[in-house]
């Protein structure tokens, strides 16, 4: 088990899930899903494309607005087998 951060994978957000619960509260769109959230859009769009990892503080307000556990909605990229 790695005990390096950097060799452990990132955390990725479970993006249709995460679009089927925003959607069901009306937010169709990155702004829309911003605004609920209350974070800047382009943290919203660059979590959706998975290009950044949210802070721990993000996943769980993320994931109680949406009333769901964090595990469901954040998971572990597998880790990359690159040197």
């Amino acid at each position: 088990m790695p005990t390096d951060a950097a060799q452990r994978g990132k955390v990725v957000l479970n993006v249709d899930l995460f679009d089927r619960l925003t959607e069901a509260e009306g937010c169709v769109h990155d702004t829309d899903r911003a605004r609920m959230l209350k974070v800047h859009r382009t943290t919203i769009t660059r979590m959706r494309a998975q290009k950044q990892s949210p802070k721990p503080e993000l996943m769980f307000d993320i994931a109680e607005a949406l009333n769901v556990p964090v595990t469901t909605l954040f998971t572990r990229e597998p880790e990359s087998t690159e040197a």
